[in-house]
């Protein structure tokens, strides 16, 4: 399931890895003069396992991820993590796409990912908020150039998108550029295009 190295998904990781260099370039979206601070009283224990990414301020190189999870484990008793991003490119049947990277609790709800693909350029992820059962939650990048909201399920109500989203206003993200990801295939006029 992981990125062969044939030339097409060479290539794509290549794409994969300017794409992120380009994106320190791209409009934020978030204001980076806010203050951002993470969830208190956060627990990485809790955090642990995988999410679905309901919706994210849209980056080029995840355009056409549909389906698209990230899965948090527990690498060494010192707090260090696993990370994998895996989706869906070109829709439901599309192939699996997967980046792996470490990530390290640097201080409560902060973490400082590495992804393999970009070891020299690691990415700072800041939880904004998680619901008390730890099913829903809103994570930010303090330069605003993305930002997520996770789920343990790939649906969530009305009341905790709302709850989410808040979270993210709240640190200075700009709701009217948050886009909802595909997480069930569906049928008929509102099915992702490819």
């Amino acid at each position: 399931m992981g990125l062969r190295r044939d030339g097409r998904n060479v290539r794509r990781l290549v794409a994969l890895t300017l794409c992120g260099l380009l994106a320190a370039c791209a409009t934020p979206f978030r204001d980076p003069e806010a203050p951002i601070a993470s969830h208190p009283g956060f627990e990485v224990s809790r955090f642990l396992g995988t999410w679905y990414e309901i919706a994210r301020f849209p980056v080029e190189y995840l355009e056409g991820c549909y389906g698209t999870t990230m899965t948090y484990e527990a690498r060494d008793e010192s707090g260090g993590l696993r990370l994998t991003y895996r989706c869906r490119n070109s829709g439901f049947d599309g192939p699996v796409q997967q980046v792996r990277g470490t990530a390290r609790e640097t201080e409560t709800g902060q973490l400082q990912v590495w992804f393999v693909n970009n070891p020299a350029l690691p990415t700072r992820q800041t939880v904004l908020w998680v619901d008390k059962g730890y099913q829903v939650a809103a994570i930010g990048v303090p330069d605003g150039r993305t930002g997520w909201i996770l789920a343990r399920s790939r649906e969530i109500s009305a009341a905790q998108r709302a709850e989410a989203e808040q979270a993210l206003l709240k640190n200075g993200y700009d709701l009217s550029r948050l886009v909802t990801v595909p997480q069930v295939e569906k049928s008929g006029p509102d099915a992702p295009t490819r």
